[in-house]
């Protein structure tokens, strides 16, 4: 059997600038035949109630910590925290029990492991790489289902693992909108995958200990205004702290060129990389996700107003020193800046599930996965969210990175704003 997995649709909605720090108000998530996306009303929500959780429900969360394959992501999945603390303020207490796949296949399976020993529900896998299958089989082979925040690889053969981000295709194709009427495109592969029905009239796959300044240099000479056929923009694929790497040598050559970026590019890491490498956010820095960005919290709608509620939750939690990340090894208030909203809606979906089964055993949730459709009054913060959908309708739009405080987020003490991606269109 083929594996279904849900993609996140382009959110078309969000809220004003103001955001009201309203705990006391819950979005009640309802069962799945009763949903109706119903507004959330006039109030940011920040509280979430969970009706028919059973007490004591538990859900993994798994990381990559350190510096390890998948590690970009580990700040943006303190979302999960947030989804938690929203939780407990509904009176709907969910437990995270958090665990570090070190990067590696086996430290996946022995991360999996250790979880379906404390008898979790469900698993958000927070992390991307070439050891996700790895947990994903340990996974499957333990009945336990899996909600994948961050990963846009192919689950073909996992029945119960769901992406919450948009697969190959339609990443792929989003790439090819960033990439405008650019008729002479260089690829620069740094790990891939590459993307799918795009022909590069150049291509360099360098190896990880080769000198990405003496690449950079190369391109600038490719696209030469005098070439015959100079190259006019440049998709850039693999991990995020390489794809740092190579735009700040780019940078650094002064080429204007379009960058299009892969997905690990929308992560904390590759931000947080290239600002340590003396690089810089650029509008010609484009990069391709869903719409669940803080800026979807400055237009109109119910699912602005959710978007809100989340960064809403994200504020209280920063302003209580006692309030820890998902690891307790430093105050929530340290990642705030980046924790986000995918890896949130993983722990809602699963709780939703949960609740609807009236049951923490992972089977049952595992049943009711395939039909969960949320929406925006049941508390998620990224958009409609359809578990049984088809891979192939899911949409990803092009993203632009600016160095703009919307001033959504609690500033951080002593440090500086991270750069933000913005949804829009190609050619902005």
């Amino acid at each position: 059997m083929s594996a279904r997995s849900s993609r996140r649709l382009m959110p078309v909605l969000v809220v004003g600038l103001a955001l009201v720090l309203v705990v006391a108000i819950a979005a009640v998530i309802s069962r799945p035949e009763t949903a109706t996306g119903e507004p959330v009303g006039n109030s940011v929500p920040v509280a979430l109630t969970a009706q028919g959780l059973p007490r004591d429900t538990s859900i993994g969360v798994i990381l990559s910590l350190g510096s390890a394959q998948g590690s970009e992501w580990k700040d943006a999945a303190q979302g999960a925290a947030v989804a938690a603390h929203r939780l407990a303020a509904g009176g709907s207490p969910v437990i995270l029990e958090t665990r570090d796949d070190r990067g590696t296949s086996q430290g996946a399976r022995d991360a999996v492991a250790e979880l379906a020993a404390q008898k979790v529900a469900g698993i958000v896998l927070a992390t991307s790489g070439e050891h996700v299958p790895a947990a994903l089989q340990a996974a499957q082979e333990a009945g336990i289902p899996v909600l994948l925040p961050y990963y846009s690889g192919e689950l073909s053969g996992f029945d119960t693992a769901y992406s919450l981000t948009p697969g190959p295709q339609p990443v792929s194709a989003a790439m090819k909108s960033a990439l405008g009427e650019a008729g002479h495109v260089m690829l620069i592969d740094l790990g891939g995958p590459a993307p799918e029905g795009i022909n590069p009239a150049e291509r360099r796959a360098p190896a990880a200990g080769d000198d990405l300044n003496t690449l950079a240099v190369e391109v600038s000479k490719l696209a030469a205004p005098q070439r015959g056929e100079p190259v006019d923009a440049v998709l850039i694929t693999g991990p995020a702290t390489r794809q740092a790497a190579m735009v700040h040598a780019l940078q650094q050559r002064n080429i204007s060129l379009p960058l299009v970026l892969g997905p690990a590019a929308t992560s904390p890491g590759f931000e947080s990389a290239l600002h340590e490498a003396g690089g810089s956010a650029s509008s010609r820095l484009l990069s391709v996700g869903t719409g669940a960005v803080d800026a979807a919290a400055l237009r109109p709608g119910d699912e602005g107003r959710a978007m809100s509620g989340f960064l809403a939750a994200v504020r209280v939690m920063a302003e209580d020193p006692q309030v820890m990340n998902l690891t307790g090894d430093q105050p929530f208030a340290k990642v705030a800046p980046v924790a986000e909203a995918h890896s949130h809606d993983a722990v809602i979906a699963l709780v939703h599930a949960a609740a609807h089964a009236k049951s923490g055993e992972p089977g049952a949730v595992a049943g009711q996965l395939d039909k969960l459709s949320l929406q925006a009054g049941h508390g998620i913060a990224g958009g409609d969210l359809d578990l049984g959908r088809d891979a192939d309708q899911a949409q990803a739009v092009v993203l632009h990175l600016a160095s703009q405080d919307l001033g959504l987020r609690p500033a951080p003490s002593g440090a500086r704003i991270p750069a933000r991606w913005f949804a829009g269109p190609a050619g902005n």
